[in-house]
């Protein structure tokens, strides 16, 4: 028996020396009773079906060892009289929110945290693997009879099924961890890279966030050619998730298939590539004569890089791979910046099973890598949130020579963010707990949700650190932040509760050692529906010199466009407040106007200079299209409204499913109801010209945009759908 067997068995002695012991648990009855649970199959089940629910609570190492080699352990113990079963006691692994491990956590900077400003590096991943240790076993320290309390009730509550053979291997799986990829076969409006010199006629591009910042997408035109991403699902291990690309000639009602490229052949080629295909997460982006495919599981995006200048022989040129599961990509002046979002599967379980594990096996399982290796700690930067969960990968490629990564990054953080590229610099936002350490015990504090910002600077396929800050309320998406003129305007919903001020007996386990120690904790008093919506302006050093902390109380943000020193903001919990508001003096932004209409918009798209288009939902929760005339910023005015016969749209969430073209007068996107829909918008009013129902819609991406004279709507494993632009027939469908 170990320590902590001894030390739980002493305090329960000490507590119940002169409790009297009840006859349903004197030592014989307790004995027949583990006899009968047993007999029904308790404790038996096997390790290779714990393996499979390993996302579920798994079982204690511990606890096993005591209701089976330990049985006399528990009969004594509970014939001591400690009662608490299905008395919903506090479990042995409750956490208070914001337990403050402040002192833990500078430890595995670089240098300590004495620079709000400053992003620092990981100083190494020992040091990072024994705050890993601390921060997720850390719980509040509960008296012997809770633990048994909790112990019993598991047992006898018939929730424990196990066995006691479980072993190190199965709480740290080396899968997807080890650093390399063994076997791994690397094989030698705006155009986003012309293919030649042939004049080709004008075309659109991915809607994308941030001008001439180019994103990935499952459908590329180079004005010639379409490319389509299509992941037939089938049931056969041939059909499932297999990933292809097919190659359209665009050429109006003369359009053919040119060829069909399969991924997957190449994905095959990837040791280890085990899991499927995260469904939906596989995008590409095009760039002169090569196309490059990104695509993951939940472990590993890896990129495979083409050479498309023969359309119908297409060549694999080589693949790369990074430690994540795929997020987004970027391309800027030829150099890609891939994003993925690495996980730091949770080894510990809520009793503490890293007893007796070694630190070499937690080091391994918490450092991220990619086809380069192990990425170095001088490369790894380090968040405030003190509950991180996982790194945020950045892979960078110079699509000129796409043998290796430029480089690989990596910024410790949490899951609770996003992700905004400017032209010139990288924001993770994610929510953070900061400490409340000075606080005194037994004071209301008011407390409010908080985000980090880290700030990195890039060009040219390098990327570094630029600085840091904390502000009060969450962003809701990119769209929500924005660089102009070396400012960055934030608009953010701020969540406010209250919480009490208080100090906790704790305990947690170092990687070698279970200590004890004493923490302050913001313990939740009541959540309030006290919420406001704010706009913050803050400077190239992320100093706030301009705030509208209080832009509408009770309200969220749900749709913002900035535009230039104008932004639009749409807050909403009744009404849609569309608001215009000046930022033209940083240090003093000034509501203009306040346009309220029922139900909100999620999106907003400038038109033009007179023009702002919003999509959104109205009181009935039906899509609807807005118009609104923002010539006079002080009175906008909405125009008019088309409502969409469907209660759903990716476009209201993700601008890349949004075709528009203002130069055309055309808006379109697929609803929920199998309807790709295009509206024209002449003369400030909408109309719906094309109605065309996707064949076997099961959810598939689907995807418009024009060439020359000509409309194509390409549906996933559905072909492409071919309309004349001026009388808007349907000309043919390619399969």
């Amino acid at each position: 028996m170990n320590n902590i067997d001894d030390r739980i068995l002493e305090e329960i002695k000490n507590d119940a020396e002169n409790i009297q012991i009840p006859e349903s648990l004197s030592p014989d009855n307790m004995m027949a009773k583990i006899a009968k649970k047993k007999s029904e199959g308790y404790f038996e089940e096997s390790i290779q079906e714990e393996k499979k629910n390993r996302k579920k609570n798994k079982i204690s190492k511990k606890i096993i060892a005591w209701t089976t080699g330990g049985v006399a352990t528990i009969v004594a113990a509970a014939s001591l009289g400690i009662i608490l079963l299905g008395s919903g006691a506090t479990k042995s692994y409750d956490r208070d929110i914001n337990i403050y491990t402040g002192d833990l956590y500078n430890s595995i900077a670089e240098d300590e945290f004495s620079d709000e400003d400053k992003v620092e590096n990981l100083s190494s991943y020992e040091s990072l693997a024994k705050y890993y240790i601390s921060q997720n076993t850390m719980r509040r320290k509960l008296s012997a009879s809770e633990k048994l309390g909790n112990l019993l009730s598991e047992i006898f509550g018939g929730s424990i099924k196990g066995d006691a053979s479980l072993d190190e291997d199965y709480l740290y799986n080396d899968s997807f961890t080890d650093g390399s990829l063994n076997g791994f076969i690397p094989e030698m409006e705006m155009n986003e890279g012309a293919i030649d010199d042939v004049a080709k006629p004008d075309y659109s591009d991915t809607n994308t966030r941030t001008e001439n910042v180019s994103e990935a997408d499952i459908v590329k035109t180079d004005g010639e050619y379409i490319y389509c991403l299509n992941n037939k699902v089938g049931y056969s291990a041939e059909e499932y998730w297999n990933l292809t690309i097919t190659i359209v000639k665009a050429d109006g009602e003369n359009s053919e298939k040119v060829s069909v490229i399969p991924v997957k052949e190449q994905l095959d080629k990837v040791a280890r590539w085990e899991l499927p295909i995260d469904y939906g997460n596989y995008e590409m982006m095009l760039y002169n004569d090569k196309l490059v495919v990104v695509c993951s599981n939940e472990s590993y995006t890896v990129l495979l890089f083409y050479d498309i200048t023969d359309k119908s022989a297409v060549k694999h040129e080589n693949s790369l791979y990074i430690q994540g599961e795929y997020d987004s990509c970027r391309m800027v002046d030829g150099y890609l910046y891939v994003f993925a979002d690495r996980y730091i599967e949770d080894k510990v379980n809520e009793y503490g099973e890293y007893i007796g594990i070694s630190m070499e096996r937690t080091i391994k399982n918490i450092i991220p890598c990619s086809s380069q290796g192990d990425v170095p700690e001088e490369d790894v930067y380090i968040s405030k949130c003190e509950d991180f969960n996982m790194y945020h990968m950045i892979g960078t490629v110079d699509m000129n020579n796409t043998s290796d990564f430029m480089q690989v990054k990596a910024v410790l953080g949490s899951n609770s963010g996003t992700v905004y590229v400017s032209a010139n610099n990288i924001y993770y936002v994610s929510r953070v707990y900061e400490g409340y350490e000075d606080c005194k015990v037994g004071e209301v504090i008011q407390c409010s949700d908080k985000s980090e910002l880290i700030k990195l600077s890039y060009k040219d396929g390098f990327v570094e650190a630029a600085g840091r800050t904390v502000i009060d309320g969450e962003a809701g998406d990119e769209f929500a932040i924005d660089e102009y003129n070396g400012y960055l305007r934030m608009a953010v919903t701020v969540q406010r509760w209250n919480g009490i001020c208080a100090e906790r007996n704790v305990e947690y386990f170092n990687g070698s050692e279970w200590i004890d120690d004493k923490r302050k904790v913001i313990e939740l008093s009541y959540m309030t529906n006290d919420q406001m919506s704010a706009l913050y302006v803050l400077d190239e050093d992320l100093n706030v010199v301009g705030s509208i902390p209080n832009l509408k109380e009770d309200e969220s943000v749900y749709g913002v466009r900035f535009d230039g020193d104008i932004a639009y903001v749409v807050t909403y919990r009744q009404m849609d407040p569309l608001f215009t508001i000046d930022l033209s003096d940083p240090t003093n932004p000034t509501v203009l106007g306040a346009l309220k209409i029922p139900g909100f918009s999620t999106y907003l798209h400038k038109w033009d200079d007179n023009k702002l288009i919003g999509i959104g939902y109205d009181d009935d929760w039906q899509v609807k299209i807005s118009t609104f005339d923002i010539t006079d910023k002080t009175d906008v005015k909405e125009t008019d409204v088309c409502y969409v016969d469907s209660y759903g749209t990716d476009a209201l969430y993700n601008h890349k499913a949004l075709f528009i073209s203002s130069k055309n007068n055309l808006v379109g996107f697929m609803d929920n109801g199998g309807y790709y829909r295009i509206f024209s918008y002449v003369d400030g009013v909408l109309t719906e010209v094309i109605e065309t129902e996707i064949e076997d819609y099961i959810g598939n991406d689907v995807r418009g945009l024009y060439i020359g004279e000509y409309i194509y709507i390409a549906a996933e494993n559905n072909g492409v759908y071919v309309y004349r632009m001026n009388d808007y027939e349907m000309l043919t469908v390619i399969k």
